[in-house]
């Protein structure tokens, strides 16, 4: 939601920004606001590229406002804290994902599905705050979240894949009853055979993203059972031939951006 009189703008952000629909980044500077007293200050080390990158760079939904600074796959550490802030202390390892705040009184967000809530969440990017300003994603030195938008960081198909893609070849992989669960944007629309879900009781759902608590739960079973993510870790300064890679298909792991040591 909007940010209260305690959040004044302030400290420089260094960043990588798309200018117009070329999608082009180039280094940009801007000015965060203040940690408020409910909010924590993050320093960004890592940002994962995904393909709402693209989207959003490349003004593909027609609705982004430049400069735009993506990313929303954000890991960091904490380097302020509000007052009231208890979960989380200075020198904390977290986790920052699409969303920055919400309304945080409704009933979805008490059930901590914050990103369902029912007066729309501020996206971390290109989101917009109730007085007009625009966030910036993780393409930069550090962001300002409400302490309810972090993690902590340590049998169906989730289909994670964008573009398009058939759906019949792996719905009958799942078991009696089983679910694939969309979580990814395969295009304007998807084509299933309808044997595909009659034979087997089978059922595809979807989710954006899912909130706090299921979130802190995967990321504690993922650290428990040591599933760890492939990736490759790139600087900076290699986002642009990134994103065009992504576009292509031309990629093997999740791209993910060296903040803490290639930002200058």
């Amino acid at each position: 939601m909007s940010p209260s009189s305690d959040k004044e703008m302030s400290k420089n952000c260094h960043a990588w920004a798309a200018r117009d629909d070329s999608g082009l980044l180039f280094p940009y500077e801007f000015e965060r606001r203040a940690a408020g007293s409910d909010d924590v200050s993050v320093k960004i080390t890592h940002c994962g590229i995904c393909y709402a990158d693209v989207v959003y760079t490349r003004n593909k939904i027609k609705n982004s406002v430049y400069p735009l600074v993506p990313g929303h796959e954000i890991v960091g550490i904490v380097e302020e804290v509000g007052g009231n802030v208890g979960k989380f202390k200075i020198g904390d390892h977290v986790g920052v994902g699409t969303y920055l705040d919400s309304c945080k009184a409704c009933e979805n967000c008490e059930d901590a599905q914050e990103i369902y809530c029912l007066r729309g969440v501020t996206m971390t990017i290109n989101g917009t705050y109730e007085d007009g300003s625009i966030t910036q994603g993780g393409y930069s030195s550090f962001i300002v979240v409400h302490e309810k938008a972090l993690s902590k960081t340590l049998d169906f198909i989730v289909d994670t894949a964008s573009g398009d893609h058939p759906f019949d070849l792996y719905l009958p992989l799942l078991k009696t009853g089983g679910v694939l669960a969309l979580v990814g944007y395969p295009g304007e629309e998807i084509k299933v055979s309808p044997l595909s879900l009659l034979m087997g009781m089978r059922t595809v759902s979807g989710s954006s993203v899912g909130g706090t608590k299921r979130t802190q739960q995967m990321l504690e079973f993922c650290s428990q059972h040591e599933i760890y993510p492939d990736v490759e870790v790139i600087p900076i300064q290699y986002a642009n031939e990134a994103l065009e890679r992504l576009q292509k298909g031309n990629v093997k792991y999740r791209f993910v951006i060296d903040i803490e040591n290639s930002l200058e």
